[in-house]
């Protein structure tokens, strides 16, 4: 786990999934209100028909969420291609070996360079950065769409060839009752050296997941700054800039937290996918 505090912001970022499950705050406010005893369990909360059903989804994965993105008019994502720089020996060209002239090897002494596209390695990784903050008026239905739309992206990238993390994130402000600094938690989901469990990947970018460990983060986070929670707070913030600062140095995809229907998700992949420059 990373904790930083930068500029009015907490940053936690959890190493992988387990860790923020294993995160839990001392109090039991978070349980009697988003927990099995609490109120916010409903399919409108979670996307799933009850509490059990999400948990029993992290344990053996979300089939029905695969198969409910299936429907999706998507375009593939084209081969990715980088450009190399070749040399070519040659009796004229761009660039002369002083030793070959020296040596009597003229035919070889000039270095001409060509650039050719050529398939990307793979070597590269690319973070999908999905941002999962929902404000609590948007049924988990529609919430759905923001982790469907990382993973799909995750499943086209990987059968191109690319290396691919996954990191989601809540990054909200109103949140703490003593500070007026915003939050953001973020872990890591998918890391790029293992291949994609896609029923997985599915029930870990679900609304339930947000709505019950990132939330339950955000009470475990404000003890450990003597702070409290309010309930019903928290307001969606981040901007693709803010994100990409978070991550400096890597190659982002963003994935917004406004992708709350089907037609968004679409629109989304089909505009991300035929631009795609990484």
């Amino acid at each position: 786990m990373i904790i930083q505090k930068l500029n009015g912001l907490h940053f936690v970022h959890y190493d992988d999934v387990t860790e923020i499950m294993n995160t839990k705050p001392k109090e039991d406010r978070f349980d009697r209100t988003y927990g099995s005893k609490g109120q916010y369990i409903s399919r409108d909360w979670l996307g799933t028909n009850s509490i059990h059903e999400f948990h029993n989804n992290m344990i053996h994965g979300w089939p029905e969420a695969v198969k409910r993105t299936e429907c999706l008019k998507i375009a593939g994502v084209p081969i990715i291609r980088k450009q190399k720089r070749f040399k070519k020996q040659s009796d004229f060209g761009d660039e002369l070996d002083i030793q070959k002239v020296y040596g009597g090897d003229l035919d070889t002494a000039w270095l001409t360079f060509e650039r050719k596209d050529t398939e990307d390695d793979g070597k590269h990784v690319v973070t999908i950065v999905v941002d999962m903050s929902t404000h609590g008026g948007i049924p988990g239905d529609k919430a759905f769409w923001k982790g469907a739309t990382a993973a799909i992206l995750c499943d086209q990238l990987t059968a191109r060839g690319k290396s691919t993390e996954i990191i989601a994130i809540n990054y909200i402000s109103n949140v703490f009752v003593r500070s007026y600094d915003k939050l953001c938690n973020a872990v890591t989901v998918k890391d790029s050296m293992y291949p994609t469990d896609r029923e997985m990947l599915h029930a870990i970018l679900s609304p339930g997941f947000h709505r019950y460990y990132f939330m339950r983060a955000k009470f475990w986070y404000a003890e450990q700054i003597n702070d409290t929670v309010e309930l019903n707070t928290g307001a969606p913030c981040a901007t693709k800039k803010d994100v990409c600062a978070l991550f400096p140095g890597r190659k982002i995809l963003y994935v917004p937290n406004t992708l709350n229907t089907q037609e968004s998700a679409e629109d989304f992949l089909n505009r991300t996918i035929t631009t795609l420059e990484i």
